[in-house]
C-alpha cells in the first residue's frame, strides 16, 4: 500500500520586496514606492489638477491645497473647514471590515458645500455620504467603512481621502495593511513610547514579533523593515534573515534622515519565505528640534500652577512679616508697661508680666533669675535691648522702602518733565 503526504499551501501573485527597494517616481496602490534620502517625497495629485501642477511638497498629514495648486505655489488663505483625524492607518484581513469616523467642521464665516472621494483606494473605502452642506460652525461626522474583499492581494496600500469645498481641497493620507484571512505567519510591529516622537537624524527602534500560527516546520525567514511616510516613500530600510521556529522577537533599528520633513511616519515590516508572508506597521511622529507653541501648550497648566504658587508664597511671606511686626510692637508696649511696674515697685506684677513677655518671645525664664532680683533686672534689660534692636531693624526696612518709592517717583517726574520739555521744543520748532 502506497501513501503520499499532501500539504496545502497558498500561492499569491504578489512579488516579495527586494533587499534594496527600487525607486519609483509616483505612489501606486499595488507597489511600495520610495525616494532616495534627500529627495522630496512624492504626494498624490488632486483630481482635476493639470498634470503640471501636481509637483512635490512638504509631507504633512491632512495637508490642504487651495485652488488646485501645490502648497509651494499657492497663496495663503484662511481655511474654511477642518478635518479630524488628519490621517488613517488601517489593518485588515481578507473579507473583513473596519469602521472609522471622519469629522468635518466649518470654521469659516459662510455656509459651504463639501464633497468627499477616495483616491487610489476606491476598492477599500466607502462613505455613508459623499456630498453635503455645512452651515457656519456646523460639525458633520461621516462614517468611513474600510474593507478588503476575499480575494484582495495581501499587501500595504497607500492612498488618500480628498475633501473638497469651493475654495480648497484637503488631503487625508490613508495606509491600509491587508493580510490573509487565515495567515500561516503573524507579524506585529510595536514602537515603544520613547520612540513615538523623534527628531530628524535620530534612531527609531521597534520590536518585531513573529508568530507561527499553523505549526509550520522550522525555516529561515526574511524580515524586511522600513521607515515610510503616509504616501509610501521609503526613507530607510533593512533586511535580515533569521532562523524561525514558533516565536521570534526582533529589534529593528532604523535612522530618520536629517532631510525628513516633520509629520507622521510608519515603521513597516514584512516577513516572508516563498509563498508565506505577513505584514504590519506602527506609526510615529517626526518633529522639529523645538516648537515653542507646542511646548507652551503642553506646559500651560504647569506654568499657571508655578505662577500661582509664586504669588501664594509672596502673600504668605508678606503675611508672616506683618504678623512679626505686629508681635514685636506688642512686645515693646508690654516692655514699657513692665518698666512702669518696676518703677512703681510692683515687683510681683512685674515678674508676671516679664514671664508673659518671655513666653510670647519664645524664651524660658530661669528659676535662678526669679529668685535673684539683680539677675532678673539684667535679663529684663537684655530683653529690652533685644526688642529695641528688632524695632530699629523694622524701622530701617520701612525707611528703605519709602526711599526707594520716593526715588522711583522722582525718576518718573524727571522723565515726564523731560518728555514735556521735548514736546514743547518740537512744538516751537514746528511753529517756526
Amino acid at each position: 500500500m502506497n501513501c503520499t503526504d499532501v500539504q496545502i499551501f497558498y500561492v499569491t501573485p504578489r512579488t516579495i520586496p527586494p533587499v534594496i527597494p527600487t525607486i519609483t517616481p509616483n505612489v501606486s496602490s499595488n507597489a511600495t514606492p520610495s525616494t532616495s534620502p534627500g529627495e522630496a517625497p512624492s504626494v498624490p495629485a488632486i483630481p482635476g489638477q493639470a498634470s503640471g501642477q501636481s509637483g512635490t511638497g512638504k509631507m504633512v498629514s491632512g495637508q490642504s491645497y487651495i485652488g488646485g495648486s501645490s502648497p509651494s505655489s499657492s497663496k495663503k488663505k484662511l481655511l474654511n473647514f477642518t478635518v479630524e483625524p488628519e490621517s488613517f492607518k488601517i489593518s485588515l484581513k481578507q473579507g473583513l471590515r473596519e469602521t472609522r469616523v471622519l469629522k468635518i467642521t466649518n470654521i469659516g464665516n459662510e455656509p459651504i458645500e463639501i464633497s468627499i472621494q477616495p483616491l487610489e483606494i476606491n476598492e477599500f473605502v466607502k462613505f455613508n455620504e459623499n456630498s453635503f452642506s455645512l452651515a457656519i460652525g456646523e460639525i458633520k461626522k461621516i462614517t468611513v467603512d474600510f474593507s478588503a474583499s476575499n480575494n484582495a492581494n495581501p499587501d500595504q496600500y497607500f492612498g488618500s481621502i480628498v475633501v473638497n469645498s469651493s475654495s480648497e481641497n484637503k488631503i487625508i493620507p490613508v495606509v491600509i495593511d491587508v493580510n490573509l484571512f487565515e495567515p500561516f505567519l503573524n507579524v506585529k510591529v510595536n514602537i515603544s513610547q520613547k520612540y513615538k516622537s523623534v527628531r530628524p537624524g535620530n534612531e527609531v527602534i521597534a520590536n518585531i514579533t513573529i508568530q507561527n500560527l499553523k505549526d509550520i516546520i522550522p525555516m529561515d525567514l526574511n524580515v524586511y523593515y522600513a521607515i515610510k511616510d503616509f504616501y509610501g516613500n521609503i526613507y530607510d530600510s533593512k533586511e535580515e534573515v533569521i532562523s524561525f521556529n514558533s516565536l521570534s522577537v526582533l529589534e529593528g533599528k532604523l535612522i530618520v534622515p536629517e532631510s525628513a520633513p516633520e509629520g507622521e511616519y510608519l515603521f513597516y515590516s514584512r516577513v516572508y519565505n516563498g509563498n508565506l508572508s505577513s505584514i504590519d506597521s506602527d506609526s510615529f511622529e517626526v518633529g522639529t528640534r523645538f516648537k515653542f507653541a507646542a511646548f507652551f501648550k503642553t506646559s500651560f497648566i504647569f506654568l499657571i500652577i508655578l505662577i500661582f504658587s509664586f504669588f501664594a508664597l509672596m502673600l504668605v511671606f508678606k503675611y508672616k512679616r506683618e504678623k512679626e511686626k505686629e508681635r514685636i510692637l506688642n512686645l515693646y508696649l508690654l516692655l514699657n508697661e513692665l518698666k512702669e511696674l518696676i518703677q512703681e515697685g510692683n515687683i510681683d506684677k512685674a515678674v508676671e508680666l516679664y514671664i508673659r513677655i518671655k513666653t510670647i518671645y519664645g524664651e524660658k525664664v530661669s528659676k535662678s533669675a526669679l529668685e535673684n532680683k539683680d539677675k532678673l533686672k539684667e535679663e529684663m534689660k537684655a530683653l529690652s535691648k533685644k526688642l529695641k534692636e528688632d524695632i530699629n531693624q523694622i524701622k530701617k526696612e520701612e525707611n528703605e522702602s519709602e526711599e526707594k518709592s520716593e526715588k522711583k517717583d522722582g525718576e518718573n517726574k524727571v522723565e515726564n518733565s523731560e518728555s514735556s520739555n521735548k514736546n514743547e521744543t518740537e512744538k516751537k520748532e514746528n511753529e517756526k
